[in-house]
């Protein structure tokens, strides 16, 4: 035992590692990195498979990143976003992202963050803002699906829909589940293409139940990810995207793993025509080099806020670290980097889990495995009204 492993086992906690085992078996400390390849203390070398924790889009050691990251801090490197201060990284990404966004989804104000948690906290804020100053203060309620992870801040924590990190602490009420999009093992034992999209519909009785008055946003990834890295059926964002412009709901894209070239598009939004109206990113933004997270804005639904916010009242939804000045700073140079990648990446095509053979699955295990994926001790009204009407059926 080293004395760096030591001293781990003496003072620093880890997330995901149970604290008693951890003391008998000690950390392993990572040296050094290039491209996809890590340097441990011991002297060993081993490829980094899971790109840090999904979010190291470039590999390690890239020189661009650390010599503007350098620069800026020579020149300043942190003021606060609050008031009407500004510095001119935070302007030049944002400036950036709008070009990086696809046109059409007129997505082109930005708040930085400091990671994926936080982005999602200020989106659900947000979210419930715009219907606030419209006089629908009532519209509160936050959809999310079975297996979705958005972080475990307090609202963003209550849209994860992962039992492990409920165990002692139960999700908001103001947050309902519905059924996921995993064929596969699906949470209303149905077949695709037979059941026609039920997943999705599953989100329009979770409203029509709750009452669309009720409901200010959806929040969805793309890609399921740490649920199980599950694409959606083809079809399901188109039917998702009818039932929210229906009810008047807002529709929250979490891009935090898929954006930044993670599918081979800039953000999964264009592999699944997707059209948010708020988006929220991070990991591959700056790769990992500096926390940094975001929150961007459709522009009708920044002008909604902007022009219906009663006079003399500001955003209330800043954070010490916003628009950090060296976090932002990093960014651009991450986005240069996964063009250059990008342009000689090999074309790809999703396969959905849809697309397997949920036919097969079924017929091989008639339960459909469901019980392979242990069952969340807090269950919210829209799954027990999915088992009801199951059982009723």
């Amino acid at each position: 035992m080293t004395d760096l492993e030591t001293l781990d086992q003496a003072h620093l906690l880890h997330p995901l590692v149970e604290w008693r085992k951890h003391e008998k078996d000690g950390p392993r400390i990572v040296t050094g990195g290039k491209g996809i390849r890590l340097q441990l203390e011991d002297g060993s070398e081993v490829i980094d498979g899971l790109s840090g924790l999904v979010n190291i889009n470039v590999g390690h050691g890239r020189t661009e990143i650390r010599d503007a990251v350098a620069a800026q801090m020579g020149a300043i490197a942190y003021y606060p976003a609050f008031w009407n201060f500004s510095t001119e990284p935070a302007v030049r990404l944002a400036e950036r992202l709008t070009q990086l966004f696809p046109k059409d989804r007129e997505i082109d104000h930005f708040l930085f963050t400091t990671g994926g948690s936080d982005a999602n906290e200020i989106a659900i804020r947000l979210a419930r803002l715009y219907h606030g100053v419209q006089g629908h203060e009532d519209r509160r309620k936050i959809v999310s699906r079975s297996r979705a992870f958005h972080g475990i801040t307090r609202a963003a924590g209550s849209a994860t829909r992962l039992f492990a990190y409920h165990l002692f602490e139960a999700p908001e009420p103001l947050h309902v589940e519905t059924a996921s999009p995993y064929c596969l093992r699906c949470d209303l034992d149905e077949s695709y293409p037979d059941c026609k999209l039920a997943c999705a519909n599953d989100i329009a009785s979770v409203i029509e139940r709750e009452g669309s008055e009720t409901v200010a946003a959806v929040i969805v990834e793309p890609v399921l990810g740490t649920g199980g890295f599950i694409p959606p059926p083809n079809g399901y964002f188109e039917r998702l995207q009818e039932i929210c412009k229906d009810t008047g709901v807002l529709l929250i894209v979490d891009e935090v793993i898929t954006g930044f070239g993670r599918t081979g598009k800039w953000f999964a939004m264009e592999e699944f025509d997707i059209h948010p109206d708020i988006v929220t990113f991070a990991k591959g933004l700056t790769s990992g080099y500096l926390p940094l997270g975001g929150v961007g804005l459709k522009r009708s639904v920044y002008e909604e806020i902007r022009d219906s916010t009663p006079d003399g009242l500001p955003f209330m939804g800043g954070l010490t670290y916003n628009n950090h000045a060296t976090s932002c700073a990093a960014a651009p140079q991450t986005s240069t980097s996964s063009r250059t990648r990008a342009s000689s990446r090999t074309p790809r095509r999703w396969a959905p889990t849809c697309s397997i053979g949920s036919a097969s699955a079924s017929a091989t295990n008639p339960s459909r495995a469901r019980s392979a994926a242990p069952a969340s001790p807090v269950r919210s009204s829209g799954r027990s009204r999915a088992a009801t009407n199951r059982s009723a059926a």
